[in-house]
């Protein structure tokens, strides 16, 4: 690979092993000019003992509960090789069966969770846990706090796993071999900082593979994540009159307490008595990421199959030369949007059968495996996207989770809170996202108003989702497209796909699904606004501002 550096240009052969470097031009002064620059340095942690051990309570402006949970710590670029923070985010944002997630949304009490090592700099970093909560969420919030730390307590008197670093390593791997590309500007960016930060051998590869297990170094990470170091940030609409303090810049009301660690081992003794565990082995880590070259390129999908059930176009991918596929699934129900309120359950129950997924195919995702179950106009849409050895069974999964669709009323009562705030929180949307809102609303046919939504999902219960779901699978067309390059994954694979899906909902005794009529075939109508005429349509904001489109 060419590169070039301040003008001088170098070839460069990447690996692990290390970069070998001709120079085609004197490299010294290029040293001696880095040897002279002045440097800022920030040594030592910015958190004194008063800044640790806080809970830090915030309103904000939107609606909604969130816990931060931050440790400063050793920066990891000092041991990116050994990726002790890679290991620890893996296991404590794992989503899987016995993980924290697992159990607190089990319980009710969030809806998401991330973790990672952010604000980073040579000379210090901050570890940092971030749950966004349910209503009950927020009133248990020291109970998760109690489970984050004895989930942490698991993990440091457990030791360090090294299959677990292995498996950690070998997802890293393909993800840096098979990353897709990034525009010109930010691919310098990223190097060239990079160059700043790691020896010429690692400057590619910066610390995206950790490749040296230390059980000693992850050891020491995961014992910095103690109840004595923590700095906990609790953000709720709730908090509105009870907080005593006002930041100066954009005049956020706060509070500040202090706490003990004898106060958080507190919380850990009152937690919910729930099964805590590592992760299992993951089986979707693929093995065959082999390339199937063609002699022939086809710049179009081929339409492969049609039937009253489906359409099917294929194309071989000869652009990008990854092991990966793309397929996607449009469903069109005419039930699935025809009121308010039918968009407002179709939404919800494709929300409601990605929440029932996330435990099995978690671990799908983590290795660059996806998959997204999304509302869409004329009904919804299932998208699965990464690495084709395995996908054909993570479509299985999917459709045999939509056939055998049943209500969880406490994961429907969630949900429904999770969306009743976003649509609360419209009106706190930037201006042009509200105008080209309602730019669509106007021009385009079948569109209902966010308000209409809200309404009807105010009254909505479990019992009108279980009468309404039927509908939406009783009469539906399959428009599917699917891009693969992998030996041994052939277009007649994407027709037994298909096929697939036709058995399962069109076919046996009692068939879940019948073919539209052909007047049910749906199209997406807009008005055509002429170039001569001038629309202004004019809408009330907050804070007195105007939309216009």
């Amino acid at each position: 690979m060419k590169q070039s550096l301040n003008g001088y240009e170098l070839n460069i052969a990447v690996g692990r092993s290390g970069c070998n470097v001709e120079n085609k031009a004197p490299i010294q002064k290029l040293r001696n000019l880095e040897r002279d620059r002045i440097h800022s340095s920030f040594p030592g942690q910015p958190c004194t003992p008063k800044h640790l051990q806080v809970i830090v309570k915030f309103f904000p402006v939107k609606r909604g509960h969130k816990l931060i949970i931050t440790w400063p710590k050793t920066p990891g670029i000092h041991h990116y090789m050994e990726g002790p923070s890679r290991y620890l985010g893996h296991l404590i944002g794992h989503e899987g069966e016995g993980s924290l997630f697992y159990v607190l949304m089990k319980l009710g009490w969030a809806t998401s969770l991330s973790v990672g090592e952010l604000d980073w700099t040579v000379e210090f970093s901050f570890f940092k846990v971030v749950i966004e909560l349910t209503d009950v969420g927020h009133g248990n919030a020291k109970h998760i706090i109690g489970l984050l730390f004895k989930y942490i307590t698991l993990l440091q008197q457990s030791g360090v796993c090294k299959w677990i670093f292995d498996e950690v390593s070998a997802i890293c791997e393909m993800t840096f071999h098979y990353q897709d590309k990034i525009p010109t500007i930010d691919y310098v960016v990223k190097y060239s900082s990079n160059m700043q930060l790691y020896p010429s051998k690692d400057w590619l590869v910066g610390s995206s593979l950790p490749s040296t297990f230390s059980p000693e170094v992850i050891q020491s990470a995961l014992n910095e994540l103690t109840p004595n170091n923590v700095r906990i940030f609790w953000e709720s609409t709730s908090f509105d009159g009870h907080t005593e303090l006002t930041e100066p810049w954009y005049g956020t009301a706060f509070s500040v307490e202090k706490i003990i660690g004898s106060t958080i081992q507190e919380w850990m003794k009152r937690t919910p008595k729930e099964d805590l565990h590592f992760p299992c082995p993951n089986v979707f880590i693929p093995t065959d990421v082999s390339i199937k070259n063609m002699k022939e390129k086809v710049n179009i999908p081929l339409l492969l199959r049609k039937s009253q059930y489906s359409r099917l176009c294929y194309k071989h991918d000869t652009t990008f030369s990854t092991p990966k596929a793309y397929v996607k699934l449009d469903f069109y129900c005419p039930f699935a949007s025809n009121s308010p309120e039918a968009t407002v359950l179709t939404d919800i129950s494709t929300r409601l059968l990605m929440d029932y997924l996330n435990e099995y195919t978690y671990d799908a995702q983590v290795v660059g495996l996806y998959y997204a179950i999304s509302h869409t106009d004329n009904g919804f849409q299932v998208t699965l996207t990464g690495y084709s050895h395995k996908l054909e069974i993570l479509l299985e999964t999917v459709i045999a989770k939509i056939t055998t669709f049943e209500i969880k009323v406490d994961r429907f009562y969630v949900i429904k809170e999770l969306v009743i705030k976003e649509y609360e929180n419209y009106k706190f949307q930037h201006p042009y996202q509200q105008a080209m809102y309602h730019c669509s609303l106007l021009v385009k046919d079948g569109s209902w108003p966010w308000i209409n939504e809200l309404e009807g999902l105010s009254v909505l219960e479990p019992g009108h989702l279980s009468r309404f779901y039927p509908q939406i699978l009783s009469r539906i067309f399959i428009e599917c497209y699917a891009l693969y390059n992998n030996q041994g994954i052939e277009s007649n694979e994407a027709e037994f796909m298909i096929q697939h899906v036709e058995d399962v909902l069109f076919m046996g005794i009692k068939p879940l699904s019948q073919a539209l009529f052909l007047s049910q075939h749906l199209t997406n109508r807009v008005d055509n606004l002429k170039k001569v005429v001038t629309c202004c349509y004019t809408k009330e904001g907050l804070k007195d501002f105007q939309l216009f489109s």
